[in-house]
């Protein structure tokens, strides 16, 4: 996983000097902070609860068992990217963005006893859930508390995908939700005044996903269901580079 993020922020550093080649296009004196067109890079620090709920009927067991209270800890380092565009409104904002990160979160449970799921099922001591990737979009508006500095708020909606593998099985498992944020950019206008830093906060709701069968038939989908609910919050701090305005 962190070669995965070495590679994108790569090319991410990439594009970046690619576009400061295209920086006459822009305003000659610079974009404001997420004026126009712009591309981000991002580091930042997840972490997260996940709340899971087993309904069972076998093994002469029938009933369902959650976490009513609190739930189990997630967390990891991510890293991705921002493609947007933005206009000003006087000292207002309003944009749109999409945004994508790879690697993340984690969880890794184990049991000192194993655990039989279903009578034709292999004996389970450990499960592990790691988030691959996750992408999604928002609405972005904002106030210029200056020329050079904007703060905004977004909100939009996410998409993950999960890799939970408990030993013997693995399986992709997909979580969405709804996406709200807060961000703080300025302009670097000594490097470049189309260059700024940003601080990103991010909160996801990923609902309720459903993990059918963790590998062929290995939960029962008639007999048994396995269903995770969660959230996740993150602070990112990357640059954005402003380089076309219509």
């Amino acid at each position: 996983m962190v070669k995965k993020n070495l590679k994108l922020m790569l090319v991410l550093g990439v594009m970046f000097a690619s576009l400061s080649v295209m920086s006459p296009v822009a305003h000659a004196d610079g974009l404001a902070p997420g004026e126009g067109a712009y591309l981000g890079a991002f580091i930042g620090y997840s972490s997260g609860i996940v709340q899971p709920e087993v309904t069972t009927k076998t093994l002469q067991t029938n009933g369902t068992f959650k976490a009513n209270d609190g739930g189990v800890g997630l967390d990891g380092i991510e890293g991705g990217g921002w493609l947007g565009y933005g206009t000003s409104l006087g000292d207002g904002y309003v944009g749109f963005e999409i945004e994508g990160a790879g690697a993340g979160a984690e969880i890794d449970l184990s049991s000192s006893t194993s655990i039989q799921i279903s009578a034709a099922n292999s004996a389970v001591t450990s499960i592990k859930a790691s988030r691959n990737w996750q992408a999604g979009g928002a609405l972005r508006v904002g106030y210029y508390i200056n020329k050079d500095t904007l703060l905004a708020l977004k909100g939009g909606i996410s998409v993950s995908q999960f890799e939970v593998n408990t030993g013997a099985n693995i399986e992709d498992v997909y979580a969405g939700g709804p996406q709200v944020g807060a961000s703080l950019a300025s302009r670097l206008s000594g490097i470049d005044p189309n260059l700024s830093l940003r601080l990103d906060f991010t909160y996801t709701d990923y609902l309720e996903a459903e993990v059918g069968g963790i590998g062929s038939g290995q939960i029962d989908n008639t007999n048994t269901t396995l269903k995770v609910s969660g959230s996740d919050t993150a602070a990112r701090i990357g640059l954005t580079y402003s380089f076309f305005d219509f």
